[in-house]
Protein backbone atom coordinates (compact mmCIF):
# COMPACT_ATOMS: atom_id res chain seq x y z
CA UNK A 1 0.00 0.00 0.00
CA UNK A 2 1.17 3.34 -0.63
CA UNK A 3 2.63 4.98 2.57
CA UNK A 4 1.23 8.57 1.96
CA UNK A 5 -1.63 10.54 2.30
CA UNK A 6 -2.01 12.40 -0.95
CA UNK A 7 -5.23 14.48 -1.15
CA UNK A 8 -7.24 14.35 -4.48
CA UNK A 9 -9.38 16.98 -3.39
CA UNK A 10 -9.57 19.39 -6.58
CA UNK A 11 -7.62 22.73 -6.80
CA UNK A 12 -9.02 24.22 -9.71
CA UNK A 13 -5.69 24.02 -11.32
CA UNK A 14 -6.15 22.28 -14.71
CA UNK A 15 -2.26 20.23 -14.53
CA UNK A 16 -2.18 19.84 -10.69
CA UNK A 17 -5.41 18.10 -10.78
CA UNK A 18 -4.81 16.13 -13.84
CA UNK A 19 -1.93 15.28 -12.90
CA UNK A 20 -3.56 13.95 -9.37
CA UNK A 21 -6.15 12.27 -11.52
CA UNK A 22 -3.23 10.51 -12.87
CA UNK A 23 -1.78 9.57 -9.59
CA UNK A 24 -4.76 8.31 -8.62
CA UNK A 25 -5.45 5.79 -11.13
CA UNK A 26 -1.76 4.00 -10.92
CA UNK A 27 -2.27 4.33 -6.75
CA UNK A 28 -5.50 2.11 -7.61
CA UNK A 29 -3.70 -0.33 -10.57
CA UNK A 30 -0.57 -0.66 -8.70
CA UNK A 31 -1.90 -0.83 -4.84
CA UNK A 32 1.22 -2.90 -3.36
CA UNK A 33 3.42 0.44 -4.63
CA UNK A 34 4.32 3.07 -2.71
CA UNK A 35 4.28 6.83 -3.93
CA UNK A 36 7.89 6.55 -4.31
CA UNK A 37 7.67 3.65 -6.53
CA UNK A 38 5.13 5.46 -8.41
CA UNK A 39 7.57 7.82 -8.67
CA UNK A 40 9.83 5.37 -9.84
CA UNK A 41 7.58 4.15 -12.08
CA UNK A 42 6.58 7.29 -14.07
CA UNK A 43 10.63 8.02 -14.19
CA UNK A 44 11.54 5.04 -15.78
CA UNK A 45 9.01 5.52 -18.59
CA UNK A 46 9.48 9.44 -19.21
CA UNK A 47 13.32 7.99 -19.33
CA UNK A 48 13.65 4.48 -20.68
CA UNK A 49 10.01 3.96 -22.21
CA UNK A 50 9.99 7.47 -24.04
CA UNK A 51 13.34 8.51 -24.34
CA UNK A 52 13.10 11.77 -22.02
CA UNK A 53 10.48 12.84 -24.67
CA UNK A 54 8.72 15.46 -22.48
CA UNK A 55 9.55 18.44 -23.04
CA UNK A 56 6.47 19.87 -24.05
CA UNK A 57 5.34 19.41 -20.36
CA UNK A 58 8.98 19.55 -18.53
CA UNK A 59 11.20 22.06 -19.32
CA UNK A 60 14.46 21.78 -20.53
CA UNK A 61 16.07 21.57 -17.39
CA UNK A 62 13.71 19.40 -15.76
CA UNK A 63 13.91 16.83 -18.30
CA UNK A 64 17.77 16.79 -17.89
CA UNK A 65 17.46 15.78 -13.86
CA UNK A 66 15.10 12.73 -15.08
CA UNK A 67 16.28 9.62 -13.05
CA UNK A 68 18.68 11.56 -11.22
CA UNK A 69 20.15 11.14 -7.41
CA UNK A 70 19.19 14.67 -6.90
CA UNK A 71 15.47 14.66 -8.22
CA UNK A 72 15.18 11.90 -6.32
CA UNK A 73 16.07 13.39 -3.13
CA UNK A 74 14.04 16.66 -4.14
CA UNK A 75 10.63 14.14 -4.32
CA UNK A 76 11.68 12.27 -0.79
CA UNK A 77 11.55 15.64 0.76
CA UNK A 78 7.78 15.97 -0.78
CA UNK A 79 7.15 12.62 0.71
CA UNK A 80 8.65 13.39 4.01
CA UNK A 81 7.00 16.70 4.64
CA UNK A 82 3.53 15.00 3.57
CA UNK A 83 4.37 11.89 6.50
CA UNK A 84 5.03 14.75 8.72
CA UNK A 85 1.98 16.45 8.08
CA UNK A 86 0.22 13.35 8.38
CA UNK A 87 0.99 12.60 12.11
CA UNK A 88 1.16 15.97 13.49
CA UNK A 89 -1.64 17.46 11.79
CA UNK A 90 -0.57 21.05 9.28
CA UNK A 91 -1.85 23.31 11.82
CA UNK A 92 0.50 21.57 14.32
CA UNK A 93 3.40 21.52 12.14
CA UNK A 94 6.71 24.26 13.26
CA UNK A 95 7.78 25.38 10.43
CA UNK A 96 9.78 28.89 9.78
CA UNK A 97 8.32 28.45 6.30
CA UNK A 98 5.08 27.22 6.97
CA UNK A 99 2.34 29.17 4.41
CA UNK A 100 -0.85 28.37 2.63
CA UNK A 101 0.19 26.42 -0.94
CA UNK A 102 -0.78 28.50 -3.97
CA UNK A 103 -2.78 25.79 -5.55
CA UNK A 104 -4.40 24.01 -2.51
CA UNK A 105 -4.13 26.27 -0.51
CA UNK A 106 -3.11 23.70 2.61
CA UNK A 107 -0.98 25.46 5.74
CA UNK A 108 2.59 23.52 5.26
CA UNK A 109 6.01 23.80 4.26
CA UNK A 110 6.07 24.86 0.91
CA UNK A 111 8.38 24.80 -1.99
CA UNK A 112 9.33 27.19 -5.08
CA UNK A 113 8.16 25.27 -8.01
CA UNK A 114 9.38 26.88 -11.75
CA UNK A 115 8.62 25.76 -15.31
CA UNK A 116 10.83 22.86 -14.74
CA UNK A 117 7.86 20.93 -13.42
CA UNK A 118 4.96 23.30 -13.50
CA UNK A 119 3.76 24.26 -16.84
CA UNK A 120 3.12 27.96 -17.76
CA UNK A 121 4.79 29.38 -14.85
CA UNK A 122 7.91 31.72 -14.74
CA UNK A 123 11.38 30.40 -14.44
CA UNK A 124 13.78 30.52 -11.54
CA UNK A 125 15.91 33.01 -13.29
CA UNK A 126 12.96 35.38 -14.25
CA UNK A 127 12.49 36.76 -10.81
CA UNK A 128 9.97 39.59 -11.94
CA UNK A 129 7.55 37.07 -13.13
CA UNK A 130 6.16 36.04 -9.71
CA UNK A 131 5.43 38.70 -6.28
CA UNK A 132 7.65 39.92 -4.36
CA UNK A 133 10.75 38.77 -6.79
CA UNK A 134 9.93 34.99 -5.05
CA UNK A 135 12.06 32.20 -6.54
CA UNK A 136 9.03 29.97 -8.31
CA UNK A 137 4.96 29.51 -7.31
CA UNK A 138 4.70 28.12 -3.48
CA UNK A 139 3.62 25.46 -3.08
CA UNK A 140 3.37 22.08 -0.77
CA UNK A 141 4.70 18.45 -2.13
CA UNK A 142 1.47 17.03 -2.13
CA UNK A 143 0.85 19.54 -5.17
CA UNK A 144 4.42 18.76 -6.35
CA UNK A 145 4.02 15.16 -6.43
CA UNK A 146 0.88 15.02 -8.65
CA UNK A 147 2.64 17.61 -11.57
CA UNK A 148 5.39 15.03 -11.98
CA UNK A 149 2.05 12.74 -13.71
CA UNK A 150 1.12 15.07 -15.75
CA UNK A 151 2.63 13.08 -19.30
CA UNK A 152 0.25 10.07 -18.34
CA UNK A 153 -2.96 12.27 -19.09
CA UNK A 154 -2.15 14.44 -22.35
CA UNK A 155 -2.22 13.95 -25.90
CA UNK A 156 -0.22 15.06 -28.42
CA UNK A 157 -2.43 17.06 -30.55
CA UNK A 158 -0.49 18.86 -33.58
CA UNK A 159 2.75 20.88 -32.22
CA UNK A 160 1.33 21.03 -28.62
CA UNK A 161 -0.54 19.38 -25.84
CA UNK A 162 -4.49 18.80 -25.17
CA UNK A 163 -5.61 18.16 -21.12
CA UNK A 164 -9.35 18.00 -21.29
CA UNK A 165 -10.73 19.64 -18.29
CA UNK A 166 -14.40 17.90 -17.61
CA UNK A 167 -17.07 18.34 -14.99
CA UNK A 168 -18.64 15.22 -14.99
CA UNK A 169 -17.13 11.98 -13.25
CA UNK A 170 -18.39 9.51 -16.26
CA UNK A 171 -16.65 11.69 -18.94
CA UNK A 172 -13.39 11.92 -16.68
CA UNK A 173 -13.11 8.16 -16.83
CA UNK A 174 -13.27 8.03 -19.88
CA UNK A 175 -10.33 10.72 -20.64
CA UNK A 176 -8.65 8.78 -17.73
CA UNK A 177 -9.05 5.67 -20.16
CA UNK A 178 -8.45 7.47 -23.00
CA UNK A 179 -4.79 8.37 -21.97
CA UNK A 180 -3.78 6.63 -18.64
CA UNK A 181 -5.31 3.34 -19.06
CA UNK A 182 -4.04 3.37 -22.76
CA UNK A 183 -0.58 4.37 -21.88
CA UNK A 184 -0.07 1.57 -19.41
CA UNK A 185 -1.59 -1.29 -21.89
CA UNK A 186 0.72 0.17 -24.82
CA UNK A 187 4.12 0.52 -22.00
CA UNK A 188 3.06 -3.09 -20.85
CA UNK A 189 3.23 -4.29 -24.92
CA UNK A 190 6.41 -2.58 -25.43
CA UNK A 191 5.40 -0.30 -27.91
CA UNK A 192 5.01 2.82 -26.47
CA UNK A 193 7.34 5.53 -27.99
CA UNK A 194 6.40 8.71 -26.25
CA UNK A 195 3.20 10.69 -25.12
CA UNK A 196 0.00 9.55 -27.16
CA UNK A 197 -0.46 11.29 -30.24
CA UNK A 198 -3.90 12.12 -31.86
CA UNK A 199 -5.37 11.87 -35.41
CA UNK A 200 -6.24 15.43 -34.71
CA UNK A 201 -3.83 18.75 -34.91
CA UNK A 202 -6.85 21.23 -34.87
CA UNK A 203 -7.59 21.69 -30.96
CA UNK A 204 -11.16 22.86 -31.86
CA UNK A 205 -11.92 19.68 -34.23
CA UNK A 206 -10.56 17.37 -31.20
CA UNK A 207 -12.40 18.80 -28.97
CA UNK A 208 -15.68 17.84 -30.37
CA UNK A 209 -14.36 14.70 -31.39
CA UNK A 210 -13.87 14.04 -27.79
CA UNK A 211 -17.31 15.08 -27.01
CA UNK A 212 -18.58 12.63 -29.64
CA UNK A 213 -16.60 9.71 -27.75
CA UNK A 214 -17.85 10.46 -24.57
CA UNK A 215 -21.51 11.05 -25.61
CA UNK A 216 -21.06 7.66 -27.43
CA UNK A 217 -19.18 5.56 -24.31
CA UNK A 218 -21.44 6.85 -21.54
CA UNK A 219 -24.77 6.25 -23.59
CA UNK A 220 -26.39 8.56 -21.52
CA UNK A 221 -29.01 10.86 -22.92
CA UNK A 222 -29.19 12.96 -19.02
CA UNK A 223 -25.78 13.03 -19.47
CA UNK A 224 -24.64 16.97 -19.53
CA UNK A 225 -20.98 18.40 -18.82
CA UNK A 226 -18.93 21.77 -19.52
CA UNK A 227 -16.02 20.80 -21.33
CA UNK A 228 -12.58 22.70 -21.45
CA UNK A 229 -9.58 21.86 -23.69
CA UNK A 230 -5.83 23.20 -22.81
CA UNK A 231 -4.03 23.51 -26.05
CA UNK A 232 -0.64 24.10 -24.62
CA UNK A 233 3.19 23.89 -24.54
CA UNK A 234 5.81 24.27 -22.03
CA UNK A 235 8.25 23.70 -24.43
CA UNK A 236 11.50 25.96 -24.96
CA UNK A 237 11.25 29.41 -25.16
CA UNK A 238 7.78 29.08 -26.51
CA UNK A 239 5.21 28.41 -24.09
CA UNK A 240 1.90 28.62 -25.06
CA UNK A 241 -1.75 28.09 -23.95
CA UNK A 242 -5.05 28.24 -25.61
CA UNK A 243 -8.55 27.34 -23.88
CA UNK A 244 -11.54 26.12 -26.03
CA UNK A 245 -14.58 25.81 -24.05
CA UNK A 246 -17.91 23.46 -24.61
CA UNK A 247 -20.85 24.86 -22.46
CA UNK A 248 -23.14 22.78 -20.80
CA UNK A 249 -25.79 24.44 -23.49
CA UNK A 250 -23.28 22.89 -26.32
CA UNK A 251 -23.06 19.63 -24.61
CA UNK A 252 -26.62 18.84 -24.16
CA UNK A 253 -27.43 19.78 -27.93
CA UNK A 254 -24.55 17.51 -29.25
CA UNK A 255 -25.47 14.64 -26.59
CA UNK A 256 -29.70 15.03 -28.77
CA UNK A 257 -28.33 14.72 -32.09
CA UNK A 258 -25.69 12.15 -31.99
CA UNK A 259 -27.34 9.78 -30.12
CA UNK A 260 -30.99 10.58 -32.41
CA UNK A 261 -29.75 12.15 -35.55
CA UNK A 262 -26.46 10.67 -35.69
CA UNK A 263 -26.69 10.41 -39.95
CA UNK A 264 -27.89 13.87 -40.30
CA UNK A 265 -25.40 15.48 -37.81
CA UNK A 266 -22.63 13.25 -39.83
CA UNK A 267 -23.58 14.69 -42.88
CA UNK A 268 -24.45 18.05 -41.94
CA UNK A 269 -20.86 18.31 -40.31
CA UNK A 270 -18.69 16.77 -43.00
CA UNK A 271 -20.35 19.68 -46.10
CA UNK A 272 -18.82 22.92 -43.53
CA UNK A 273 -15.40 21.35 -43.64
CA UNK A 274 -13.21 23.66 -45.65
CA UNK A 275 -11.82 22.09 -48.59
CA UNK A 276 -10.07 23.57 -51.51
CA UNK A 277 -10.83 22.77 -55.10
CA UNK A 278 -13.75 20.31 -54.51
CA UNK A 279 -17.45 19.66 -54.65
CA UNK A 280 -20.08 18.01 -52.58
CA UNK A 281 -21.77 15.04 -54.06
CA UNK A 282 -25.39 15.08 -52.75
CA UNK A 283 -25.86 11.53 -54.00
CA UNK A 284 -23.97 9.65 -51.77
CA UNK A 285 -23.25 12.94 -49.31
CA UNK A 286 -19.24 12.89 -49.69
CA UNK A 287 -16.61 15.16 -50.96
CA UNK A 288 -14.99 15.08 -54.58
CA UNK A 289 -11.60 15.87 -55.04
CA UNK A 290 -11.43 18.77 -58.05
CA UNK A 291 -7.38 17.19 -58.28
CA UNK A 292 -8.91 13.78 -59.61
CA UNK A 293 -12.58 13.71 -59.41
CA UNK A 294 -12.55 10.87 -56.74
CA UNK A 295 -13.96 10.64 -53.68
CA UNK A 296 -12.29 11.85 -50.88
CA UNK A 297 -12.03 10.31 -47.18
CA UNK A 298 -12.52 11.91 -43.78
CA UNK A 299 -8.78 11.85 -43.03
CA UNK A 300 -8.17 14.29 -45.96
CA UNK A 301 -9.57 16.96 -44.74
CA UNK A 302 -9.51 16.04 -40.45
CA UNK A 303 -7.82 18.72 -39.65
CA UNK A 304 -9.61 21.47 -41.73
CA UNK A 305 -11.49 24.71 -40.18
CA UNK A 306 -15.13 23.67 -39.77
CA UNK A 307 -17.79 26.28 -39.96
CA UNK A 308 -20.11 24.45 -37.92
CA UNK A 309 -17.15 24.07 -34.66
CA UNK A 310 -16.37 27.34 -35.04
CA UNK A 311 -19.54 28.77 -34.69
CA UNK A 312 -20.73 26.93 -31.56
CA UNK A 313 -17.30 27.64 -29.45
CA UNK A 314 -17.80 31.23 -30.81
CA UNK A 315 -21.78 31.56 -29.68
CA UNK A 316 -22.63 32.40 -32.97
CA UNK A 317 -25.96 30.95 -34.45
CA UNK A 318 -26.05 27.77 -37.22
CA UNK A 319 -29.70 28.18 -37.06
CA UNK A 320 -28.65 29.83 -41.06
CA UNK A 321 -26.55 26.80 -42.03
CA UNK A 322 -29.13 23.91 -40.53
CA UNK A 323 -31.89 26.02 -43.06
CA UNK A 324 -29.55 25.41 -46.12
CA UNK A 325 -28.90 21.62 -44.88
CA UNK A 326 -33.49 20.72 -44.64
CA UNK A 327 -33.63 23.17 -47.72
CA UNK A 328 -30.50 21.21 -49.51
CA UNK A 329 -32.85 17.41 -48.23
CA UNK A 330 -35.72 18.48 -49.60
CA UNK A 331 -34.46 19.82 -53.20
CA UNK A 332 -32.04 16.19 -53.09
CA UNK A 333 -34.61 14.06 -51.88
CA UNK A 334 -32.92 13.21 -49.00
CA UNK A 335 -34.23 11.24 -46.10
CA UNK A 336 -33.48 12.61 -42.71
CA UNK A 337 -34.69 12.31 -38.96
CA UNK A 338 -37.66 12.04 -37.52
CA UNK A 339 -36.62 14.93 -35.45
CA UNK A 340 -34.81 17.79 -36.56
CA UNK A 341 -31.47 18.96 -35.43
CA UNK A 342 -32.69 22.45 -35.56
CA UNK A 343 -35.44 21.86 -32.62
CA UNK A 344 -32.80 20.09 -30.23
CA UNK A 345 -30.56 23.37 -31.26
CA UNK A 346 -33.23 26.05 -30.13
CA UNK A 347 -34.14 24.20 -27.35
CA UNK A 348 -31.15 23.51 -25.92
CA UNK A 349 -28.56 26.30 -27.17
CA UNK A 350 -30.82 29.29 -28.00
CA UNK A 351 -33.18 28.34 -24.99
CA UNK A 352 -36.16 28.92 -27.24
CA UNK A 353 -39.59 28.32 -25.53
CA UNK A 354 -41.89 25.84 -26.55
CA UNK A 355 -44.71 28.24 -26.86
CA UNK A 356 -42.64 30.20 -28.89
CA UNK A 357 -41.83 26.94 -31.14
CA UNK A 358 -45.22 25.87 -31.59
CA UNK A 359 -46.18 29.23 -32.56
CA UNK A 360 -43.62 29.34 -35.68
CA UNK A 361 -45.40 25.82 -36.61
CA UNK A 362 -48.92 27.65 -36.80
CA UNK A 363 -47.66 30.20 -39.06
CA UNK A 364 -45.20 27.85 -41.13
CA UNK A 365 -48.90 25.77 -41.66
CA UNK A 366 -50.78 28.73 -42.67
CA UNK A 367 -47.95 29.86 -45.12
CA UNK A 368 -48.26 25.86 -46.63
CA UNK A 369 -51.67 25.79 -46.32
CA UNK A 370 -52.08 28.87 -48.72
CA UNK A 371 -49.35 27.79 -51.22
CA UNK A 372 -51.69 24.59 -51.05
CA UNK A 373 -54.75 26.31 -52.08
CA UNK A 374 -52.83 28.95 -54.42
CA UNK A 375 -50.96 26.18 -56.02
CA UNK A 376 -47.87 28.58 -55.73
CA UNK A 377 -45.10 27.17 -53.46
CA UNK A 378 -42.31 29.05 -54.61
CA UNK A 379 -44.09 32.71 -54.01
CA UNK A 380 -44.17 32.07 -50.13
CA UNK A 381 -40.27 30.63 -50.33
CA UNK A 382 -39.40 33.31 -51.91
CA UNK A 383 -41.03 35.92 -49.93
CA UNK A 384 -40.14 34.13 -46.76
CA UNK A 385 -36.21 33.85 -48.30
CA UNK A 386 -35.62 36.55 -49.22
CA UNK A 387 -36.46 38.48 -46.06
CA UNK A 388 -32.99 40.07 -45.31
CA UNK A 389 -33.93 42.33 -42.54
CA UNK A 390 -36.32 42.54 -39.74
CA UNK A 391 -38.56 44.94 -41.46
CA UNK A 392 -38.42 42.54 -44.38
CA UNK A 393 -39.53 39.79 -42.46
CA UNK A 394 -42.39 42.13 -40.35
CA UNK A 395 -43.53 42.96 -43.65
CA UNK A 396 -44.05 39.33 -45.15
CA UNK A 397 -45.36 38.23 -42.13
CA UNK A 398 -48.27 41.34 -42.00
CA UNK A 399 -48.71 40.08 -46.13
CA UNK A 400 -49.64 36.23 -45.01
CA UNK A 401 -51.91 37.55 -42.52
CA UNK A 402 -53.70 39.17 -45.01
CA UNK A 403 -53.67 36.81 -47.50
CA UNK A 404 -54.92 34.41 -44.70
CA UNK A 405 -58.04 36.63 -43.98
CA UNK A 406 -58.64 36.94 -47.86
CA UNK A 407 -58.87 33.42 -48.17
CA UNK A 408 -61.82 33.54 -46.25
CA UNK A 409 -60.22 31.71 -42.62
CA UNK A 410 -61.92 31.10 -40.20
CA UNK A 411 -59.08 31.78 -37.37
CA UNK A 412 -56.34 34.91 -38.10
CA UNK A 413 -52.71 34.11 -38.68
CA UNK A 414 -51.33 35.24 -35.46
CA UNK A 415 -53.31 37.07 -32.65
CA UNK A 416 -51.50 40.45 -31.65
CA UNK A 417 -50.87 39.52 -28.04
CA UNK A 418 -49.25 35.78 -29.57
CA UNK A 419 -47.27 38.33 -31.80
CA UNK A 420 -45.66 40.50 -29.01
CA UNK A 421 -45.51 37.76 -26.16
CA UNK A 422 -44.22 34.62 -28.14
CA UNK A 423 -43.28 35.16 -31.63
CA UNK A 424 -40.83 38.27 -30.95
CA UNK A 425 -40.36 37.97 -27.72
CA UNK A 426 -37.36 41.08 -26.28
CA UNK A 427 -34.11 39.43 -27.12
CA UNK A 428 -35.21 37.01 -29.86
CA UNK A 429 -33.37 37.89 -33.12
CA UNK A 430 -35.83 38.01 -36.23
CA UNK A 431 -33.50 35.64 -38.30
CA UNK A 432 -34.37 32.49 -36.10
CA UNK A 433 -37.69 33.04 -36.72
CA UNK A 434 -37.80 33.00 -40.40
CA UNK A 435 -35.12 30.16 -40.25
CA UNK A 436 -37.22 27.62 -37.97
CA UNK A 437 -40.28 29.04 -40.37
CA UNK A 438 -38.17 27.71 -43.64
CA UNK A 439 -36.97 24.60 -42.26
CA UNK A 440 -40.68 23.62 -41.19
CA UNK A 441 -41.88 24.26 -44.17
CA UNK A 442 -39.22 22.58 -46.37
CA UNK A 443 -39.96 19.12 -43.61
CA UNK A 444 -43.56 19.52 -44.83
CA UNK A 445 -42.64 19.81 -48.46
CA UNK A 446 -40.63 16.98 -48.28
CA UNK A 447 -43.15 14.75 -46.09
CA UNK A 448 -46.38 15.76 -48.59
CA UNK A 449 -43.58 14.79 -51.69
CA UNK A 450 -44.32 18.35 -53.25
CA UNK A 451 -42.84 18.46 -56.63
CA UNK A 452 -39.76 19.84 -56.21
CA UNK A 453 -39.51 21.56 -59.86
CA UNK A 454 -42.15 23.44 -58.38
CA UNK A 455 -39.43 25.17 -55.87
CA UNK A 456 -35.87 24.44 -56.96
CA UNK A 457 -35.97 27.97 -58.85
CA UNK A 458 -35.90 29.69 -55.03
CA UNK A 459 -32.85 28.30 -55.38
CA UNK A 460 -31.49 31.59 -57.27
CA UNK A 461 -32.34 33.60 -54.20
CA UNK A 462 -29.48 35.35 -52.47
CA UNK A 463 -29.57 33.61 -48.91
CA UNK A 464 -28.31 35.61 -45.99
CA UNK A 465 -26.19 32.96 -44.84
CA UNK A 466 -24.42 30.69 -47.20
CA UNK A 467 -21.85 27.65 -46.17
CA UNK A 468 -18.38 28.16 -46.77
CA UNK A 469 -15.84 25.83 -48.55
CA UNK A 470 -13.18 27.55 -49.21
CA UNK A 471 -9.27 27.90 -47.61
CA UNK A 472 -7.70 25.23 -45.68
Amino acid sequence: MSNVNISFKPTGDPFVDAGGNALKYLMEMFSEKSISDLIELATEIYVTDWGKNVYNVFHTNAVKKLGTESLRMVFDSYIKEIELSDSQGSDKMVFTKKRNCEICGQLTILYPSSREFFPLTGSGALVNYYTSHKEGSLICGNCSIKLFFLPLIVIQTGEMLALLHTENQKSQEYWIKKTIAENISKISKKISVGIIKSEFGNPKNALFKFASDIITEVNDDTLSDYLQLYHFTNFGAAPNCDIYRLPNPIFLFLNKVIRYCHSDWYVFIQKHYHIKKSSWDYTDDQWISGKDNQPMSEEDYLNNPNDVFGRLLNGDSILGFLRKFYKDAYIHNKRHSQVTMAIYYIKEVLGMRQEQINLIKKVANVVFDLAQKENNYKKYLVMLEGAGKAYQLRSVLLRIIKENYKSGAAEPVIRLQDYVDYLFPDGQFWGEVRDLMLIYLYERLHDENINRQDVVDSLDIVETTEETNEGA
